[in-house]
């Protein structure tokens, strides 16, 4: 009987090891899950290091959203960044940028106002933190963004923040002919300020367009782009 007991409770521990260890397993490969107190909405987030091609240069982009299969969806190919050297501007670093052009869809295109119209999911982006080369004072972001082979769902919103009371200044670009790039750029000048637009959505940007905002009071900038397809656009927020 003993032995049986013995037996028994052996293979007892042995079960639950191994569904502790499954477990452990699942969790590393999800994003965690982080509710938001504000307003009881549970936000997936994902923390992602990215390098430059020297990989001398790194920042960690956290992306956000509440469906966790959006989420799950990004990895460091997912970006590109282009490290700024002291002394340039990011419009200089830019200019000789290459993004492969491609058609927006295989035939139906919607008009700007349908497209404006679209209710689209809403993905966030924030930079947490930036290991740079004393030569370098900023990076500019190319996305890469997940493809949506179904035309009709494939509009996204992009949110880009910045940081906190560090960045003056908010500069984006687009780099398509033919893939569409709307824009709002919001800020805000102190902590306890509302969120004060500087350009309404949804602007079009035509190709090549730029827009470089500046506020000397700046304690956030909140720039929302609405595009589909990958790599139609370039964005910096700067000191």
């Amino acid at each position: 009987m003993k032995i049986k007991q013995f037996f028994f409770r052996g293979l007892l521990f042995f079960a639950m090891s191994v569904v502790l260890m499954l477990a452990s397993c699942s969790s590393e490969n999800e994003p965690e899950l982080n509710l938001d107190d504000t307003n009881q909405q549970t936000t997936y987030i994902k923390d992602i290091t990215i390098f430059d091609e020297s990989k001398e240069n790194s920042i960690v982009m956290r992306v956000s959203a509440d469906d966790p299969s959006i989420v799950e969806n990004y990895s460091k190919d997912n970006f590109k960044i282009i490290p700024v050297p002291i002394g340039k501007t990011t419009a200089e670093v830019l200019t000789n940028i290459n993004v492969a052009d491609e058609e927006e869809t295989n035939g139906y295109i919607e008009s700007d106002a349908q497209a404006i119209a679209v209710n689209a999911p809403e993905i966030n982006f924030e930079t947490i933190s930036k290991n740079l080369n004393s030569g370098i004072k900023n990076v500019a972001i190319t996305f890469l963004h997940p493809e949506n082979n179904d035309y009709r769902a494939s509009w996204s919103v992009y949110t880009h923040t910045s940081d906190q009371d560090i960045d003056h200044v908010a500069f984006i670009t687009r780099h398509s002919v033919t893939r569409r790039v709307y824009i709002g750029l919001e800020y805000k000048p102190y902590s306890t300020s509302s969120w004060s637009s500087i350009i309404a959505a949804w602007k079009k940007l035509k190709n090549k367009d730029v827009v470089n905002e500046q506020r000397s009071i700046c304690h956030q900038f909140k720039l929302r782009v609405k595009t589909k397809k990958s790599s139609a656009y370039t964005y910096s927020f700067e000191p």
